[in-house]
């Protein structure tokens, strides 16, 4: 999506869809889901059949919460983008963004054994609700409602960056915002 602003060629890509910025994002993002998707599915035949890796909870929560937040993420680098309206800077902040997610999501260091402060700070990374899924899923075989709530935050995130869509589209068809590297 950066990459219309780089190149200036926003107006083209809108004009193709019709000039819907949901139908844009949809053929532009579809294939880069459905590949996710398939690692996805075969990292987890991998580790939870191949391997033999024991798995407590619900095979489809996982899957269900891996492709959430595939999107999730996806919508994420959107609002980047569309606030941004420039290639590099958006990278850069999601690149800030997944190393700071990946700090406080509790893999490393336990959640419960940092300051309130961080432990509050995780909260706004998607990440840390999907580790959560996977750990109470893969390993503590934890009721699935309790997933579903996880998977209810996750899809906030979707939600936010969808407010983002028209500030995308009005920035894509505005000359100004064109051939930002």
């Amino acid at each position: 999506v950066g990459l219309e602003f780089r190149e200036g060629t926003g107006p083209d890509w809108l004009e193709h869809s019709g000039n819907s910025i949901i139908v844009a994002l949809a053929g532009k993002l579809s294939p880069y889901t459905l590949l996710l998707t398939i690692d996805m599915i075969v990292m987890n035949t991998i580790l939870f059949i191949q391997m033999g890796t024991p798995l407590q909870g619900s095979f489809v929560m996982i899957m269900l919460s891996e492709i959430i937040l595939i999107i999730v993420y996806q919508m994420l680098g959107v609002l980047f983008v569309a606030t941004t309206s420039n290639l590099r800077l958006s990278l850069s902040l999601a690149s800030a963004y997944s190393m700071m997610a990946l700090t406080f999501a509790g893999l490393t260091f336990p959640q419960f054994s940092m300051p309130l402060l961080a432990r509050i700070f995780a909260l706004l990374f998607p990440f840390t609700y999907w580790v959560r899924i996977f750990i109470s899923q893969a390993f503590r075989g934890e009721a699935a409602l309790q997933g579903i709530l996880l998977i209810g935050a996750l899809v906030v995130f979707i939600l936010v960056s969808v407010l983002s869509l028209p500030l995308l589209k009005k920035r894509l068809k505005d000359e100004k915002y064109w051939g930002k590297i």
